[in-house]
């Protein structure tokens, strides 16, 4: 039994063997066979340097040359090659193949000619040439069957048939044989961008990674601006190519000129005059200035570069870091309010007082976040001059400028200073100026309302705090006029205001959640003015009597001789939808509401307003603006 597996195995493996070796065989006799098809010798292809396709009945005769490892067409433009069709014309003569041929002699015994293939005369002519060699490939008809190509290589006497897709590579019109980018200099490789239009030349230079403006001033330029332009020339295409007329294409004497510099070259294009009689897009005759072709590209191209010199300069006012800022001194004439950061990371609001002196109160956060925020984003909406006379500043206000910002940096000596001057005619803008240039710019008036004078904008939006020991017994909403309770809870022996607020039903509910978050923390609105008034004088015209008080009982728990006082706040009528008015006797400030505290107080107010009458609304039911406002009102 051993015996007759061992035979077995053995038969087995000679099978095997001999199946591998006949299959090695067969590949060799292919791989040869393959060889012996081509129709081109072994490695001429890849030493190319040449390719001319010539012919009556070609559609379009070309022809491509090498050059510093580039392949460009020499006719009928001078012009960079389109890569992805060269790539693929090469494949196709390098895998090019005959699958079946007959000679010349077999072709006249069967009483047949050249030209009854299209080979005499040839259809077009494709002439190969090497540094040491040529090869002229003479395309004859398609067969009638079989998507085939007769093919006749000069001075041998066979025709060979080829794949017919050969054709589709060879017989290409000018739109697919060239590269349509204009532009070669990658973005990345720029160094230098010039702008030419209407005799104003602007010039950019990329510095340490930056772009900087060097003509027609020295400025700092718009990064992203710059870039995106860059990119969007780099992007262009010529539409197509059309024969040059330069003086009716307005090429003799271009509107606009553009060049681009890298370490290794520069290329400079002209753009002429639109196009005539076209539908959008539009586009507008080009060449470049060392080439002779002429080709029309879309005119939108260039409105990224349009007014180069404001386009593509740096809008921004002010470049500071945030982080570095450690005071913020806005100022009118004598009068100014200080921002001051302390030790700690937090803000400061720093202001005169006539009988006190100097005073400080905690900033607001988000208005502070609000003022940095416009100062860094500040920007030049036009730019003026770059040299304004002495008349020029008196005229735009920056003599006697209605604002006078000045940012002081850690680490920096020299502070950065704003100068906001009078509104330009039309209103839409203001002049501004910095110590960083002479330049004279346009922004918009927005800014004068980030900058009020008055201290008060700048406060912390919460009036009062309790401390977190004090305990609130007692809250109470009354009229002022009578002492008459509108609103009344009391602890009591609840454990907690929360505890007490689930028992209740809507509306009080949300008022006692109000009132008890308010008395401990009250946040306001807006603040209007320093110092309580009873009534309040809005305005010349204007009085706002106090209809209600809040009042909370509050004590200091833990301790049976604890003294109870009490917390009050001063209420008006609500006075349109989003404004009603308040003051603290003890922080001596008049303020308006917030509008979460406005509705929580309107179910019970609102009643009581009916039976005595509408308030009279102010013609300013809001708190004037700090340009409105008089100075003893900001002081």
């Amino acid at each position: 039994m051993r015996f007759r597996l061992t035979i077995f195995l053995l038969i087995a493996n000679v099978v095997v063997l001999s199946t591998i070796l006949l299959l090695e065989q067969r590949g060799e006799v292919v791989s040869a066979e393959s060889i012996h098809r081509r129709v081109l010798p072994v490695g001429f292809i890849e030493q190319l340097d040449r390719l001319e396709l010539s012919g009556e009945q070609a559609e379009e005769t070309w022809a491509l040359s090498e050059r510093d490892r580039s392949w460009w067409v020499d006719s009928p433009v001078n012009w960079p090659a389109n890569r992805f069709a060269l790539e693929r014309l090469l494949d196709q003569l390098l895998h090019l193949r005959w699958e079946t041929r007959f000679s010349l002699h077999e072709l006249e015994s069967s009483g047949r000619s050249l030209s009854e293939y299209g080979l005499e005369p040839a259809r077009a002519t494709l002439t190969l040439t090497t540094p040491n060699d040529q090869i002229e490939l003479h395309i004859g008809s398609p067969t009638e069957l079989g998507a085939k190509l007769y093919l006749q290589i000069s001075g041998e006497d066979e025709v060979l048939v080829v794949d017919r897709q050969l054709l589709a590579s060879l017989f290409l019109d000018l739109d697919s044989l060239v590269d349509h980018r204009v532009l070669q200099i990658h973005p990345s490789e720029v160094r230098l961008l010039s702008i030419q239009q209407n005799g104003i030349r602007v010039r950019l230079r990329a510095q340490q990674g930056e772009w900087m403006l060097e003509a027609p001033v020295q400025a700092p330029a718009e990064e992203v601006a710059v870039r995106r332009a860059i990119e969007a020339l780099y992007q262009m295409q010529a539409v197509d190519f059309v024969p040059a007329r330069l003086s009716e294409q307005g090429l003799d004497n271009p509107e606009l000129r553009i060049a681009l510099e890298s370490a290794q070259r520069n290329q400079s294009l002209l753009i002429g005059n639109e196009v005539p009689g076209e539908t959008l897009p539009k586009r507008r005759f080009a060449k470049l200035e060392d080439r002779e072709a002429v080709f029309t590209v879309q005119a939108d191209t260039f409105d990224l570069v349009a007014s180069a010199q404001e386009s593509l300069r740096q809008k921004r006012l002010f470049t500071f870091e945030p982080r570095n800022l450690n005071t913020v001194e806005i100022r009118l004439d004598e009068q100014k309010t200080t921002l001051q950061k302390l030790e700690n990371g937090t803000w400061q609001v720093l202001f005169d007082q006539p009988v006190d002196g100097l005073q400080s109160s905690p900033a607001d956060p988000e208005i502070l976040a609000d003022v940095i925020d416009a100062l860094e984003e500040l920007e030049a909406v036009s730019f003026v001059t770059d040299a304004p006379a002495e008349a020029d500043l008196q005229r735009f206000g920056l003599q006697q400028p209605q604002r006078i910002v000045t940012l002081r940096r850690e680490g920096q000596e020299e502070p950065l200073v704003l100068r906001l001057g009078t509104l330009a005619d039309d209103r839409n803008v203001i002049y501004a100026q910095t110590n960083q240039a002479a330049t004279v710019y346009q922004v918009r008036p927005s800014i004068l309302y980030t900058l009020p004078l008055s201290p008060l904008h700048y406060r912390d939006r919460t009036v009062q705090q309790l401390p977190a020991s004090v305990e609130i017994r007692r809250m109470r909403l009354v009229q002022d006029a009578n002492d008459a309770v509108v609103f009344e809870r009391e602890l009591g022996d609840a454990a907690s205001w929360q505890a007490l607020e689930v028992l209740e039903d809507e509306p009080d509910r949300t008022l006692i959640e109000t009132l008890r978050n308010q008395f401990r923390s009250f946040e306001v609105r807006s603040y209007l003015r320093r110092g309580f008034q009873k009534p309040f004088q809005l305005d010349a015209e204007t009085v706002i009597p106090w209809d209600f008080r809040l009042e909370a009982d509050v004590t200091q728990p833990g301790s049976s001789d604890a003294p109870t006082r009490t917390v009050v706040y001063y209420l008006s009528q609500r006075r349109g939808g989003t404004t009603q008015y308040a003051a603290s006797p003890d922080a001596d400030l008049i303020f308006t509401l917030p509008q979460f505290m406005i509705e929580a107080l309107e179910p019970f107010l609102a009643p009581l307003d009916q039976a005595r009458g509408p308030a009279a609304i102010p013609d300013q039911a809001v708190e004037p603006t700090a340009e409105e406002s008089t100075p003893e009102s900001e002081s």
